[in-house]
C-alpha cells in the first residue's frame, strides 16, 4: 500500500515537514526502494520507497516504519497508486 502526503505548496505541508524534522533529525534511515526504474518513481520523478528508522546497532527497525508514522500522525493517508 502506498501513502500520499501533502505537496510542498499546501498549508498542511509545514506541519508535515516539522513532524518529519522532529522524528528524523540526526537519525540514520534505511530506504527500501523497489528498483531504480521509471516505474519506481512518482509523476514528479521522486523515488517511491519505505523509510525505516535504524536501531542502536544500525539495523532497520521494521515496526514502525516512517511511512506508517506519517499516516498514524495524520500527515499522510493510505492510497493505492496503480502506476508503480
Amino acid at each position: 500500500m502506498d501513502i500520499d502526503s501533502p505537496e510542498i505548496e499546501s498549508d498542511r505541508e509545514l506541519t508535515a515537514k516539522d513532524f518529519a524534522f522532529a522524528v528524523l533529525k540526526n537519525k540514520r534511515v534505511r530506504l527500501d526502494i523497489e528498483d531504480f526504474t521509471a516505474a519506481s518513481r512518482d509523476n514528479y520523478g521522486r523515488s517511491i520507497c519505505v523509510a525505516y528508522l535504524s536501531g542502536f546497532y544500525g539495523q532497520p527497525l521494521v515496526v514502525p516504519n516512517f511511512n506508517r508514522l506519517l499516516v498514524d500522525s495524520g500527515h499522510a493517508r493510505l492510497d493505492n497508486f496503480t502506476n508503480n
